[in-house]
């Protein structure tokens, strides 16, 4: 069934409204993220309305864990919400990452309950943060339609990298023909999963874009990897 229709964010065109079942919410979240559990209390300032926070409001209500919702991200404002609140996760996205880089450091930088962050994209100021505050950082990639289909381990050792592919989910890059490139060659990423319904189920009312993300048995990201 479905659960919710969710928009892409519309970085790279207008926005589409996906059909989204129960089962790839599960998937998405509690399913590819058994890092958290039930003793978690998980900090979500991420927009509702997109991905990035519902996807830590459904593994909370499946691990039985707790979240704390704010309704933005401030950098000074961050540490302390972390401590009033004995917060022991975040996903950090973008310009938070340089923005908590830039506080001054303090000899009480990892004093805090925070102990392990979801971190995109994975680069070399991630690393950095992690190391300052002493934060088991992870990355994936992820997308609205799909289901977290690649996690890493906790600091992956590459910069750039979205992880590897979750048990259940297939990943190939490929050229305009959907043949799969050569290691080295970049493509475009296609997916599939072993469970049904456990990425989208089309675009609200728009059977075109439907037809051309899922040809070929696979679903179509337009994402460029290596």
């Amino acid at each position: 069934d479905t659960q919710y229709i969710i928009f892409t964010s519309g970085t790279t065109g207008p926005s589409k409204a996906v059909l989204s079942s129960y089962l790839q919410g599960y998937a998405m979240g509690p399913q590819a993220n058994p890092h958290i559990v039930d003793t978690d209390r998980w900090f979500i300032n991420l927009p509702l309305f997109h991905v990035g926070g519902t996807i830590f409001v459904i593994v909370t209500f499946s691990t039985g864990g707790s979240c704390f919702i704010d309704t933005h991200f401030k950098t000074n404002e961050f540490w302390p919400t972390v401590r009033d609140n004995g917060l022991t996760g975040i996903c950090l996205l973008g310009a938070m990452i340089p923005f908590l880089l830039k506080v001054p450091p303090r000899d009480d930088d990892k004093l805090h309950t925070l102990v392990k962050a979801t971190c995109v994209p994975w680069n070399e100021d991630a690393m950095t943060v992690g190391r300052r505050f002493g934060i088991e950082m992870r990355t994936t990639f992820n997308m609205t339609e799909v289901s977290s289909p690649m996690v890493s381990d906790p600091y992956p050792p590459e910069p750039g990298t979205c992880g590897k592919p979750r048990d259940g989910v297939e990943a190939r890059v490929v050229d305009e023909n959907d043949c799969q490139v050569a290691p080295g060659e970049t493509g475009e990423l296609i997916l599939r999963t072993d469970a049904p319904w456990a990425m989208n189920h089309g675009y609200y009312k728009n059977p075109e874009a439907t037809a051309e993300a899922w040809r070929n048995g696979w679903f179509h990201t337009g994402d460029g990897f290596r």
